[in-house]
């Protein structure tokens, strides 16, 4: 089960897989991946608990969804892509498969934020989701993804 934390503060870690704004990561179990500086972007993890030590377990997509944005890390496409690379296709059942959304925190018109769109994508497919972190802060935030656990970590820094 995966586990979503929101904390002040500044985290301390050791190795992490870092993800630059509009682009992504996979992982596997004992790697961790990691976001910071997220302010208007949005943070869009997938974790799978079925997989194996040597499969890619989890995702996670720093996206600021611009118009020259990547069209696979657009908002309606982010999930078809993160499915993609976790090798989870053609299966009709995707219960099992946790997400996070995070970030946001300093866009201020509704018409411009990308959760919206990111969650209707979630629930069109039954993918849960376990936690959000979108309220609007002053800083910034860092986000955490453990492959191996599912555990969700995001700081409000």
């Amino acid at each position: 089960m995966q586990h979503f934390k929101v904390i002040d503060g500044f985290p301390e870690f050791d190795y992490i897989v870092g993800v630059p704004e509009d682009d992504f990561k996979v992982g596997r179990i004992g790697e961790k991946l990691a976001v910071d500086g997220v302010s208007t972007c949005l943070v869009v993890t997938l974790w799978d608990p079925t997989k194996k030590v040597r499969e890619n377990s989890g995702a996670l997509a720093h996206i600021q969804g611009l118009p020259d944005s990547p069209e696979k890390l657009k908002p309606h496409q982010v999930i078809d892509t993160l499915l993609e690379e976790l090798h989870i296709t053609g299966r009709t059942d995707l219960s099992h498969l946790e997400s996070t959304l995070s970030g946001e925190g300093r866009v201020f018109i509704e018409r411009f934020k990308k959760a919206p769109v990111v969650r209707d994508r979630l629930q069109a497919y039954g993918i849960r989701i376990i936690g959000e972190d979108l309220d609007i802060i002053r800083g910034g935030r860092l986000a955490f993804l453990d492959c191996g656990t599912g555990e969700v970590e995001v700081y409000r820094a």
